[in-house]
C-alpha cells in the first residue's frame, strides 16, 4: 500500500509487503517448511503492524473528539463521519478474522489458534471454506460494499480513491494459460492454510491503514473553510421588524467573511449611513420598505457592491385577550385564555390581573390561566418589554360567575362492549344494557365549557310489596350491589329514576344535580 502524504509508510510496513510478495513467488516453487514458517513470522509481523496502527487510529479520533468539546458546531459533523469509517472498518475487520479462524478450525479442530496454525500446509480447507462452502463470495462482497464506501468518504480526491481501488480490488486475475480467475479462487484454491491466513492478515493491515487515511482525511476537512469564502452577501439584523408607534427600528447591517482589512460603506435609500446601524423612528402606523446597499472596495481599485432589500411594520399597541371557554370567567375555577400580542414574543408579555391570579402552562405559547380571587370583575392588563421598557398594550375586564350545573348520566356498557351516557339522542338503552350500569356521571352536555366534576352520592328508588317505595342510596359515583338489584327488578314499561344526585365541581362547591328518568325498553 502506498501511504498518504501525511501517514507515509514506515520501514518495517514496506519490509512486511516485500517479504509478503517473495514469500508469495517463493510458493510457487516449492512449499518448505521453511516457507511456511515464513509465512508465520510475516503473520506475526502483520499483526503487530496492526496494533500500531489502531494505536494511530484511537489517536485520532480522540483528537476529534477533543476538538468537538472546544467547537462542537464545526467538528460535529466531522466526527459523525469519522465514527461511521471506525463502524464500516470494525465490521469487515471482524469478518475477516472470524473468517480466519473458521478456516483453521477446520484444519486443527475446535481449539484451533490462528496465532499457532498447526496444519500450515493443509491446502484443501482454505478453498472448502471459501470456495465449496460460498463463504468467498460473501467476503468479496463485503469488500466491494468498503472499497466503495472509502470512495465516498474521500470524494474529490482522486488519489486516494485510485489508491482504495488498487487495495481493496476483487477483479478476477488470469493463469498462465490466459484462463480468468476469480478472485476468491486466486486467494484460497491450492493455497496452503498458512499463506492464505497470512493473505487475510494483510487484508485486515490494509482495512486498519485505509481506516487511519480516510479519518485523518475528515479531520483535515474540519478547518477546511477557514479563510476562504466563495460567496458574500448583504444581510440585515433586527430584533423584530414589527414596530409599536413612538418606537424606534433599529437594523444592524452587515457583510458577510468581512476583511478587516477592508471598510465597507453602508447605504439605505441612497443615503450613506457613518455606521453599519439603520435607525428611525417609528410615529406613524404603516408597512415601510427601505432598500440600501453595502459597497466594499476590492485589491484592484474597484468597488464592489451588494444590495439588500427589507420591510418592516409599524402597528398600533394592541393585544388580543381572548376566554377559550366562554366570554365570562367562573370562580374556583381555571379559565383559559389565549393572550397575544402583535410582533411580541410571548416570554415578553406580562398579564397584571385585579382579582385573579394568571399562571402560564408550558408549551403553550399563547395560553394562560385566570382562576378568580373574588366575586368582584376581573381586569386584565397586558404589557409587553420592547427595547425603551414596559409598555401597555391593552386590558380587558371579565364578568366573573359561578360555574352553571352539569348534566347528569348514567354510564352503562352494551353486549358489543361500547360505553354510552344515558340520557342520549344517539342510542336508547335496553333493559339488558342498563344491568351492565356502571357509574353516575356530571359533565357539560354541550361541551363548551370544560370543567371535571365528582359525583358524591345518589339515590334510586325502590318499590316495596306494600307499593311504597324505599331509597337505596350510593355515597360515590358508582352503582352499588343493592342499587343494580332495584334495576334488576325492573320491568319492561316502568321508569327508572335516580334522583337526590350530587356532584362537587373544581371550585370545591357540592351542588344538587336533576334527576335521570329512563325509560325501560
Amino acid at each position: 500500500m502506498s501511504g498518504a502524504a501525511n501517514c507515509p509508510e514506515t520501514p518495517r510496513q514496506k519490509m512486511i509487503g516485500m517479504m509478503y510478495l517473495v514469500l508469495t513467488a517463493m510458493l510457487a516453487l516449492n512449499v518448505s517448511a521453511d516457507i511456511l514458517n515464513g509465512f508465520t513470522l510475516v503473520n506475526k509481523s502483520i499483526s503487530q503492524s496492526i496494533v500500531a496502527t489502531e494505536d494511530r487510529n484511537r489517536m485520532v479520533y480522540s483528537e476529534l473528539e477533543t476538538m468537538k468539546q472546544i467547537n462542537p458546531t464545526k467538528v460535529g459533523h466531522w466526527l459523525e463521519e469519522a465514527l461511521m469509517v471506525k463502524t464500516a472498518a470494525d465490521s469487515i475487520f471482524n469478518y475477516l478474522q472470524v473468517f480466519k479462524e473458521n478456516i483453521v478450525k477446520l484444519a486443527d479442530g475446535k481449539d484451533a489458534d490462528v496465532d499457532n496454525i498447526q496444519a500450515k500446509d493443509n491446502l484443501d480447507v482454505g478453498a472448502q471454506y471459501a470456495i465449496l462452502n460460498g463463504n468467498g463470495v460473501i467476503l468479496e462482497e463485503h469488500m466491494d460494499g468498503f472499497r466503495k464506501f472509502l470512495c465516498e468518504k474521500v470524494s474529490g480526491d482522486s488519489s486516494k480513491i485510485k489508491e482504495f481501488s488498487q487495495m481493496f480490488s476483487t477483479d478476477p486475475s488470469f493463469n498462465n494459460d490466459g484462463e480468468e480467475v476469480p478472485w476468491q479462487n486466486s486467494l484460497f484454491e491450492h493455497m496452503p492454510l498458512v499463506a492464505s491466513v497470512t493473505m487475510l492478515s494483510k487484508i485486515q493491515s490494509d482495512v486498519r491503514l485505509a481506516e487511519l487515511e480516510v479519518i485523518t482525511h475528515l479531520k483535515s476537512q474540519t478547518d477546511a473553510g477557514d479563510f476562504r469564502v466563495n460567496k458574500l452577501g448583504a444581510f440585515v439584523a433586527t430584533v423584530s421588524d414589527y414596530i409599536m408607534t413612538g418606537e424606534t427600528y433599529n437594523a444592524t447591517i452587515f457583510l458577510s467573511a468581512v476583511d478587516s482589512t477592508k471598510r465597507p460603506l453602508y447605504f439605505v435609500n441612497g443615503k450613506r449611513l457613518p455606521t453599519d446601524v439603520y435607525s428611525v423612528q417609528c410615529n406613524t402606523p404603516g408597512v415601510y420598505t427601505y432598500t440600501g446597499e453595502i459597497a466594499l472596495p476590492t485589491n484592484d481599485g474597484d468597488t464592489t457592491r451588494f444590495p439588500f432589500e427589507r420591510t418592516y411594520t409599524v402597528g398600533e399597541p394592541s393585544a388580543t385577550i381572548a376566554n377559550e371557554d366562554m366570554n365570562v370567567v367562573y370562580r374556583g375555577f381555571e379559565n383559559r385564555l389565549n393572550i397575544a400580542v402583535p410582533g411580541v414574543s410571548s416570554d415578553n408579555i406580562i398579564v397584571e390581573a385585579k382579582g385573579a391570579t394568571m399562571t402560564k402552562p408550558t408549551g403553550r405559547e399563547k395560553a394562560w390561566i385566570c382562576k378568580p380571587t373574588s366575586s368582584d370583575n376581573v381586569e386584565l392588563t397586558v404589557y409587553a418589554m420592547t427595547e425603551s421598557g414596559k409598555k401597555k398594550m391593552g386590558s380587558h375586564v371579565f364578568r366573573t360567575l359561578r360555574l352553571p350545573n352539569p348534566s347528569a348520566f348514567l354510564v352503562y356498557t352494551d353486549k358489543q362492549g361500547e360505553t354510552y351516557l344515558c340520557p342520549s339522542t344517539d342510542k336508547q338503552p335496553t333493559r339488558n344494557d342498563l344491568l351492565n350500569s356502571k357509574r353516575v356521571l356530571a359533565q357539560y352536555a354541550d361541551g363548551l365549557l370544560k370543567a371535571n366534576f365528582t359525583v358524591t352520592g345518589f339515590t334510586i328508588y325502590a318499590q316495596d310489596a306494600t307499593g311504597g317505595v324505599t331509597p337505596v342510596s350510593s355515597n360515590t359515583d358508582k352503582i352499588t350491589p343493592s342499587q343494580m338489584t332495584v334495576i334488576k327488578g325492573k320491568k319492561r314499561g316502568s321508569r327508572l329514576v335516580i334522583e337526590d344526585i350530587r356532584a362537587k365541581g373544581p371550585d370545591g362547591v357540592v351542588r344538587e344535580l336533576s334527576p335521570i328518568s329512563i325509560a325501560v325498553n
